[in-house]
């Protein structure tokens, strides 16, 4: 019973991320977080955040938006959009989401589509 009560809670946690934030980030009832998962074309794709996220943050966002980034270094990103850690990247993944599907972010065109796909639901 516990079993069918955890597996209810953690569908109910990928509806209402997706809903939020355009992916899901399932969490364990202690509160461990867990990978990114995208419901594409009804197939359930795991993205792992280490593996697959950090790399193409750490290609094209850090270089700006990063903590360790001040004044001029940080290209004119805001001071509060950083990238350096997983609970900015999911407090953040919307409004990031958003301009990397649209091709703003990073300037001068964006990331590449095989890398874009990563980041979107669809």
């Amino acid at each position: 019973m516990r079993q069918i009560i955890t597996v209810i809670f953690r569908l109910s946690l990928i509806f209402r991320f997706t809903m939020l934030f355009g992916f899901t980030i399932l969490l364990g009832c202690d509160g461990d977080k867990q990978d990114p998962v995208f419901v594409r074309d009804g197939d359930v794709v795991a993205v792992n955040f280490i593996s697959d996220v950090q790399p193409i943050l750490a290609t094209n966002c850090l270089r700006c938006h990063s903590i360790t980034k001040a004044g001029g270094e940080r290209n004119g990103a805001p001071l509060t959009v950083n990238f350096d850690t997983y609970e900015n990247v999911v407090n953040l993944a919307d409004r990031a989401n958003a301009r990397i599907q649209s091709g703003t972010m990073p300037p001068g065109g964006g990331i590449p589509d095989s890398d874009r796909v990563v980041f979107s639901p669809t």
